[in-house]
């Protein structure tokens, strides 16, 4: 598959997908991709390995797995765990089978068809097809994998024979394989990362793979091996082996539908819906525990203005700068949520009102001092915010109570010239009774 630069999270989101290849600026960069790619054409040309596993009609084998390759590339799903985003796809596993089914002649063959057919899809979808150099990267890529993966099971070929107590149950074997497929996955997130690395000028941390996210992978890795077994068999078996993985997969995709319904499309911020509902839980969690809430209701000054002057596109990208903005100033428990077209609200937990207005003074001066750039434009934009800011329990009992507290003091800053931060007037219009243990959590 094509490198990718994992766009870096907050918490505010749990999925954003990748761009589809990172381009190649920087020598280094070029040079590391030759460096691939010669020795993937050496190692194609110069080994001479037999099959794991054999099977019947190679040829017929390999060209319908390249083509169920090609296929599983087409359906990716994503989704961010540990602060990076990920990709689920069945075509990594379905390679590795590759390696397992056939000798090395025809695992290239396939794994070169698989990138041709790959080509000609995304051509076919009428989808801008991957720059020719990431397709050639990337079947050597799978080559210098697979090379360390067969050359670490031929290393292991002694246990696969000893006969352990209990031969019949196949450990040898099963340990050379699953040596190999790790190797395989640390070799290939290895390449992938640093080509990365080198790319886009970021630090191998930027772009490292956590050990949750290669847990995930490699669980789904590890399909290859009962697969390419029942392959080994029956062709036409293994298609049972498939179902649950197909399952699976499925499941895989829920966190990006649950982002997608949550999510506003253009910043990334949670939608006006889930933060309602963000919203009830933190006022109920902090009636419980007595831990501090604040609210800020947030808006762009005079924002119909920029997009009358300037049009929609150039109003977009304030809208995604300013997003980019507050996203960058929060702790990592606040949630900042996109509420209304020009409107964004955050909450904070365990955040006094001083803190609160003082953080609110912070990100109001961010945005005045900030150039507003974009495309076609002679020079940057400047845009204001007015802020207002209520607090849990002295401006508001319940979510709706304090949603007006702190829209009332976005509204006063509006009167009193905008630019300005304004802290809502203590008007709590229900008795309330703080529990045992009240502010007794700081942040």
């Amino acid at each position: 598959m094509p490198p990718s630069a994992a766009a870096p999270t907050s918490g505010k989101a749990n999925f954003v997908a990748p761009p589809e290849a990172t381009p190649l600026t920087t020598a280094p960069s070029w040079a590391f991709l030759v460096l691939i790619s010669v020795a993937g054409v050496f190692f194609a040309a110069t080994r001479h390995d037999d099959a794991f596993w054999g099977t019947p009609y190679p040829l017929a084998s390999a060209i319908v797995l390249a083509i169920l390759v090609a296929c599983a590339s087409a359906v990716v799903t994503y989704r961010t765990t540990e602060g990076l985003t990920e990709d689920a796809s069945l075509a990594m596993p379905l390679n590795f089978a590759l390696l397992i089914l056939f000798d090395w002649r025809y695992f290239v063959f396939a794994t070169a068809l698989a990138e041709l057919l790959i080509f000609f899809s995304e051509w076919s979808r009428k989808k801008s097809p991957t720059v020719w150099y990431i397709r050639t990267y990337n079947p050597c890529a799978l080559v210098v994998a697979g090379t360390a993966a067969e050359t670490t099971i031929h290393a292991l070929a002694p246990i696969q024979h000893a006969p352990l107590g209990i031969a019949w149950l196949g450990i040898g074997p099963s340990i050379a394989l699953f040596a190999g497929a790790l190797v395989w996955k640390i070799v290939h997130n290895l390449t992938d990362s640093t080509l990365i690395t080198l790319a886009a000028g970021r630090s191998i941390a930027d772009v490292r793979v956590p050990p949750g996210v290669f847990l995930s992978q490699f669980a789904l890795f590890l399909i290859a091996v009962p697969f390419a077994r029942m392959w080994s068999f029956s062709p036409w078996l293994s298609l049972f082996s498939l179902a649950p993985v197909v399952m699976s997969y499925r499941l895989l995709q829920l966190p990006e539908l649950e982002y997608r319904a949550t999510t506003d499309g253009r910043t990334g911020l949670k939608n006006a819906e889930a933060f309602d509902r963000i919203l009830n839980d933190a006022v109920e969690s902090s009636i419980a525990t007595g831990r501090d809430l604040v609210l800020l209701a947030i808006d762009i000054d005079h924002f119909k203005a920029v997009n009358d002057t300037y049009g929609h596109l150039v109003g977009d990208v304030v809208i995604a700068g300013f997003a980019a903005i507050l996203a960058a100033e929060v702790r990592k428990d606040d949630v900042v949520a996109r509420t209304g077209g020009e409107e964004f609200a955050l909450l904070m937990q365990g955040a006094d009102r001083d803190a609160a207005v003082s953080f609110a003074e912070r990100v109001r001066g961010r945005i005045e001092a900030h150039d507003f750039e974009s495309i076609g434009l002679a020079a940057p934009i400047k845009v204001t915010a007015s802020i207002g800011v209520a607090f849990f329990p002295d401006d508001g009992l319940t979510t709706t109570e304090l949603s007006r507290a702190a829209d009332s003091a976005l509204y006063r800053a509006k009167r009193e010239g905008r630019n300005a931060v304004r802290a809502a007037e203590a008007e709590a219009t229900t008795a309330f009774v703080p529990p045992t243990g009240w502010q007794a959590e700081t942040a």
